[in-house]
């Protein structure tokens, strides 16, 4: 559960909208977005753990009802992955059309978003939620 949590954080540190640009990196469009990317790499090993303690709870407890939250999780890893290279990619296009305006709103929303209108950040709440649920009593029964 404490992997669930802190793979979610590393995911929602990422996604603040606060970002500091270096001087001398003030010129480059994607350097926030190679950023992130980079930090998210990163972090892999909280990942791994995360994959670890997923495995275990199936194997060792012979608990799995956690297993599709826990895949959610890195299904949203790779979704917030993608619109970073996505951002990164449209940084350097000259001209926009209107629908690559439009996509790229939603990929900063998906990258950034924060708030009552974050649908991206309501689905990571949620599948935190789901997996603390369904694992609380386990880890509870754990610790004793």
């Amino acid at each position: 559960m404490a992997e669930a949590q802190n793979s979610v954080d590393v995911i929602q540190s990422l996604r603040s909208p606060m970002s500091r640009v270096p001087k001398e990196s003030t010129s480059d469009p994607g350097y926030i977005y190679k950023q992130r990317w980079e930090r998210m790499a990163d972090r892999n090993e909280v990942f791994e753990r995360l994959r670890h303690a997923q495995v275990r709870a199936k194997v060792v407890l012979q608990n799995n009802s956690a297993d599709s939250d826990i895949e959610e999780i890195f299904r949203i890893r790779v979704e917030l992955l993608i619109a970073l290279e996505m951002l990164l990619e449209m940084s350097s296009y000259e001209d926009l059309t209107k629908e690559e305006v439009e996509q790229r709103i939603d990929l900063k929303r998906k990258a950034f978003g924060h708030g009552k209108n974050d649908d991206f950040g309501k689905k990571i709440e949620q599948t935190l939620r789901s997996v603390e649920e369904k694992l609380g009593p386990v880890a509870r029964l754990e610790t004793r």
